[in-house]
């Protein structure tokens, strides 16, 4: 329910979203590790930027909140896990990709000589570790119902 929600808020096609997603921006990966590691140091930068330019200034420490502080944060928080989704949907897809065209030899005994190449290996674990992590992440958004009158739990409402 809120998945489809905030990709219906936060299509593919819409402004906001197409302003920060390029769709086939993690296909330079698969060659280099430099020109993956210029994608995810761009992601990065440009999380740090959002929260200088839009968290930080407005919150002072030791302050209750603003209910336009905990509104704007709702939004960048749905938009920020939605652009998220979209980005590991492709590293998935391409580590899909990757694992079909790899050879497969049936195995004849137990010691096979059908392996997967590091890479793909590295890859693979990453994709369970992601997967795990973000279906622990969706199981406590939906599990966790915030109070009405507890406003820092109404962030991704």
């Amino acid at each position: 329910q809120n998945a489809t929600m905030l990709t219906a808020k936060y299509a593919k096609n819409s402004s906001v979203i197409q302003s920060r997603y390029i769709e086939n921006e993690l296909d330079s990966c698969w060659g280099t590790y430099s020109a993956c590691k210029q994608v995810f140091l761009r992601w990065f930068n440009e999380s740090h930027s959002i929260a200088i330019e839009s968290a930080y200034p407005t919150i002072s420490q030791n302050c209750t909140p603003s209910d336009t502080y905990l509104e704007n944060a709702r939004n960048i928080s749905q938009l920020q896990i939605v652009l998220g989704g979209y980005r590991l949907g492709d590293i998935l897809k391409k580590v899909a990709s990757l694992i079909r065209a790899l050879p497969y030899k049936k195995p004849h005994s137990t010691n096979s000589d059908w392996t997967l190449n590091n890479t793909a290996k590295i890859f693979l674990g990453l994709t369970c570790l992601f997967s795990t992590l973000f279906l622990i992440a969706i199981f406590r958004l939906s599990t966790n119902k915030p109070t009405k009158n507890s406003k820092s739990t109404q962030l991704l409402e």
